[in-house]
């Protein structure tokens, strides 16, 4: 979790119940429309699984899924080097209400739900 004046931005790994696989999930949970103080990564209003914004996604998911050979050491960095080029740098940038507002609306691809608080909050149509 990381706080800012009107956002807790929270970055998770989720164990797959049914395999070896994990998610690496990010969330944005906007301070004005809750009052959790540590929210869960499905508590946030706006949420992206990192496979879904890094270049090479293929590569990603082989190396999350933990059934698959690779050396431990390999893994590790390649995950440190994923998570520094793409997660914080995303979160970093869902810093302000507009950033918010341009991702929902031009960026976002996944099915991860999004409240119709959220989108009032954000000044955004429903379509």
């Amino acid at each position: 979790h990381r706080k800012t004046a009107s956002f807790i931005h929270i970055f998770n790994i989720q164990g797959s119940q049914w395999s070896r696989y994990f998610y690496f999930n990010l969330g944005i949970y906007i301070t004005a429309l809750g009052t959790l103080d540590r929210p869960s990564e499905a508590d946030s209003h706006i949420r992206e699984r990192l496979d879904s914004i890094v270049p090479n996604r293929e590569r990603f998911l082989r190396l999350s899924d933990f059934v698959q050979e690779l050396p431990e050491e390999q893994r590790r960095s390649e995950f440190q080097a994923i998570i520094s080029a793409y997660a914080i740098p995303w979160l970093d940038r869902m810093s302000s209400i507009d950033q918010l507002r341009l991702y929902v609306l031009r960026e976002k691809k996944h099915g991860l739900p999004i409240t119709d608080a959220t989108y009032e909050y954000l000044q955004i149509q429903r379509t």
